[in-house]
């Protein structure tokens, strides 16, 4: 935490200095805000939506370049804007045409990626002294897998939406951003979050699995705790989708609530009140019902859990904890 608070004051003390060819990061309105020129590399889900919030904040799609011809030609097509020049989809036109590049590939093809846009540069050479900054929003690699593109003069990074994006839709406003790189990538970073109305997060490099992990159980895994209290519901003869739809509610009211109160505070339920007898009756009504072993295991695991925030919280004392502790990993009474 020390080492991250250290890093953002020195890009914060360092703001005056970034000036190249590329241009100084200044205030995200007004005439300089419009003449940003930026590219994507990997126009999916996260590179076309990026690439859709920047237009409609004023800066400007130059370009667009992707593996597969027809998919780039369709995310082109899709992106362009009226009564502009025909977008670049060549990364020697790109690079001289953008201040900003977003690598938006995959995580495992990030490497290959870096490796090939440098070979080209390198080979064409160095175009006014500096590469374009170079931003890849992946959450689990740091930013150091571009290092063929710094060894080039392109000032690195990564930029990072902690948002689920499962449609080029998906609102990229308001977000978290996990951000780490170059004294002059992160400032760029920077802009950008400030431009998108949203709170930059300083993530050390080395960290960004655990931080990438984090984002996966509060995203990815919720749609599977949600799946499997569908199934659930479905063992008690409710359909699963009609389950799905009676569930968001409560699970919409969870989230206000952690919103609204923080952690621990937001913790509510037979666990948090010490209410063994209900937690008995669940495990009962999982062998009467056939639950599977699997989610069984679960259900115990994250009642565990449950005490140790309850305890926290203090809703229950030491002995209630230990008690529902016990029946949780079946060392005590389970009826």
């Amino acid at each position: 935490m020390r080492g991250a608070f250290i890093y953002r004051l020195w890009v914060a003390l360092t703001w005056h200095e970034r000036y190249d060819s590329r241009g100084a990061p200044e205030s995200v309105t007004g005439e300089a805000n419009m003449a940003v020129t930026f590219a994507v590399v990997g126009p999916g889900r996260a590179g076309r939506a990026l690439a859709a919030e920047l237009q409609r904040s004023g800066w400007r799609l130059v370009g667009v370049l992707g593996r597969n011809p027809r998919r780039t030609a369709q995310a082109a097509a899709q992106l362009q804007p009226e009564g502009q020049a025909q977008l670049l989809t060549e990364w020697s036109a790109i690079r001289r045409a953008a201040q900003v590049v977003f690598l938006a590939t995959p995580d495992a093809q990030l490497a290959r990626v870096a490796h090939e846009l440098a070979s080209d540069q390198d080979r064409e050479g160095s175009i006014h002294g500096a590469g374009p900054v170079v931003l890849h929003l992946s959450g689990a690699t740091p930013s150091t897998v571009l290092a063929p593109l710094r060894d080039l003069g392109c000032a690195v990074g990564a930029l990072h939406p902690l948002q689920t994006l499962a449609d080029p839709g998906a609102t990229l406003r308001g977000i978290t951003w996990g951000v780490e790189g170059d004294v002059e990538a992160v400032a760029w970073a920077d802009r950008v979050v400030q431009l998108l109305n949203g709170t930059a997060l300083p993530v050390e490099a080395a960290a960004k699995p655990l931080y990438h992990a984090a984002a996966a159980v509060a995203s990815n895994y919720l749609a599977v705790l949600i799946d499997l209290a569908a199934e659930l519901l479905a063992a008690a003869g409710i359909p699963r989708q009609q389950g799905v739809r009676a569930l968001l509610p409560l699970i919409q009211g969870a989230v206000a609530n952690v919103q609204r109160l923080g952690l621990p505070a937001a913790l509510t339920g037979p666990v948090e009140r010490g209410d063994l007898p209900t937690v008995q009756t669940h495990l009962v009504a999982f062998s009467d019902y056939g639950v599977r072993p699997q989610l069984v295991a679960l259900y115990r695991l994250l009642g565990i859990e449950a005490v140790r925030l309850a305890l926290e919280k203090g809703s229950i004392d030491r002995d209630t904890a230990r008690v529902l502790a016990e029946c949780l990993t079946g060392h005590g009474s389970e009826t």
